[in-house]
């Protein structure tokens, strides 16, 4: 597995090896998640990217558009098509297909952030 440093723009992350230097934008990021002792940026075409950093590194560098929904998952917020509270286990339904699990902790600061970011998006339009 190779070796990432990580860097952040207004616009994309840069990952840098000793090789190359390869830039994803945020708009192409879905999720982070943890996978001990890496974390997987997956993005809009499935492809899993493994880094070595820390989650709470990560959410501090990355725009608005980013939640942190447990100690182990950051979204991004624009794949978000619905959230579920059901019987205290919250999850988030992404457009790619995938189900994220939003811990107690988060859920509520989540939810939030959903019902602002989707009203931001429709007031652009």
């Amino acid at each position: 597995m190779k070796h990432y440093d990580l860097f952040f723009t207004d616009e994309e992350v840069l990952l840098s090896d000793s090789t190359k230097v390869r830039m994803i934008a945020y708009k192409d990021i879905v999720f982070f998640v943890t996978d001990r002792p890496y974390i997987i940026i997956e993005t809009e075409k499935k492809e899993r990217i493994h880094i070595q950093a820390s989650m709470s590194r990560i959410v501090k560098c990355l725009p608005s558009c980013f939640c942190m929904c447990s100690q182990s998952a950051i979204i991004n917020l624009s794949y978000v098509n619905a959230y579920e509270n059901d019987q205290h286990t919250f999850r988030i339904y992404l457009r790619n297909g995938c189900i994220i699990n939003a811990s107690r902790r988060y859920h509520t600061i989540l939810k939030t952030q959903i019902v602002a970011f989707k009203k931001m998006m429709m007031n652009r339009t």
